[in-house]
């Protein structure tokens, strides 16, 4: 299998979504080449993750994914240049770089 590795930043909300029978969490991500030049990546990651995702994928994080690539599509986008999108079927993932992961401790009655 060919994986590819994807870090870039959150252009919304990572979102619920039902794919046939399967429960998925669906999310952009945008990589920046320079300041003219940005690839948009349409994620999917199936499976029990979907809710951890859901919760923590918000817009503007930066967030690196693992996974294959299923399909390119190229279109001329509002400015009339054109542009291209990349659907991309997530395997793993990293918790955003930019959010401190909460610890929780016990309280110990004395």
């Amino acid at each position: 299998m060919f994986n590819v590795t994807i870090t870039g930043n959150l252009t919304g909300d990572a979102e619920y979504a039902q794919v046939g029978a399967y429960e998925a969490a669906k999310f952009t991500i945008a990589v920046n080449h320079n300041k003219e030049d940005v690839t948009f990546v349409n994620c999917t990651i199936f499976g029990k993750t979907w809710q951890s995702i859901v919760d923590r994928f918000k817009k503007g994080v930066k967030v690196t994914v693992n996974g294959r690539v299923t399909s390119i599509y190229n279109y001329i986008n509002k400015d009339n240049e054109p542009s291209s999108r990349i659907n991309f079927s997530v395997t793993d993932f990293d918790y955003p770089h930019n959010i401190k992961a909460k610890v929780e401790t016990a309280t110990i009655p004395f």
